[in-house]
């Protein structure tokens, strides 16, 4: 196999890629925002629930796209999977020191430790992604055609329709605004 040809950017998935994390951004951005006007009325419950529902696909996405990149993956990087932490780390606790800056909150030294948790359950699922990719590989490389469209039919029905419509399900069930007054948990 020629070398450049794992060299070759695919920008349109490049594209496709930064879209889906600008909407990841604006799906968490929007649940920390839309808190505070949680009571303010229809409106803003309504906005709320049409951004999540608008954005929430982006997750898949970003997934789906990271196993297109990764499906010729035959070995485990460690490295990437290390440094995908650190990242993580550094932005939680930057936004850790911002937050005792601006809030005036005390310093903890438990806080300060559990900085160095992957926190996230999406990080924690993506990592172990990262290093199972291989041995998914292989064994769909073993799969005969017709047990891997089921797989992957499967896959998409769970991981993608299942998963955003009970998410979409769950964000509007969980409250009831009723003539733009307060919220009535149900």
């Amino acid at each position: 196999m020629d070398i450049t040809m794992n060299k070759i950017r695919e920008s349109n998935f490049e594209l496709l890629r930064i879209f889906a994390i600008v909407g990841v951004v604006v799906l968490h951005s929007s649940s920390y925002f839309f808190q505070s006007y949680e009571n303010n009325g229809l409106f803003w419950n309504i906005l709320f629930h049409i951004l999540h529902a608008i954005f929430i696909p982006s997750v898949n996405v970003f997934l789906i796209i990271t196993g297109y990149f990764m499906c010729n993956k035959n070995s485990v990087s460690v490295k990437k999977t290390f440094l995908l932490y650190i990242q993580n780390t550094i932005f939680f606790i930057g936004l850790y020191v911002v937050s005792l800056i601006k809030a005036d909150k005390i310093f903890s030294i438990k806080s300060m430790v559990f900085k160095f948790l992957p926190s996230s359950w999406f990080l924690v699922i993506y990592i172990v992604l990262f290093l199972i990719i291989p041995f998914i590989n292989i064994g769909i490389v073993y799969l005969k055609k017709k047990y891997f469209k089921l797989f992957l039919g499967v896959c998409l029905f769970f991981f993608s329709f299942y998963a955003t419509g009970i998410d979409i399900i769950q964000s509007f069930m969980t409250r009831i605004q009723i003539n733009g007054g307060g919220a009535y948990r149900i």
